[in-house]
């Protein structure tokens, strides 16, 4: 069996960032639409959103969250993903 690299991405996508440079605390969400899954080659993407894959019927939105209470000397903010 061989492998190969194949390359995709989500056609729609969002997402918000939230900082309070008072309190050095912010927070980002970003939100991924499953179903709008593309790699150029429409069976695999069919096959990627069922069941077995991304099940975009039971879980249409991928999203990741992250908060952050302090911030460095460099003023990034480290973040904890949820």
């Amino acid at each position: 069996m061989g492998f190969s690299t194949q390359r995709g991405l989500f056609r729609h996508t969002s997402g918000q960032i939230s900082y309070d440079p008072e309190a050095r605390s912010g927070t980002i969400e970003i939100r991924i639409d499953a179903a709008s899954l593309d790699t150029g080659f429409g069976l695999r993407d069919e096959v990627l959103r069922g069941a077995d894959w991304f099940n975009v019927q039971s879980f249409p939105d991928i999203i990741s969250a992250a908060s952050a209470s302090s911030s460095t000397r460099s003023g990034r903010l480290p973040s904890k993903a949820s």
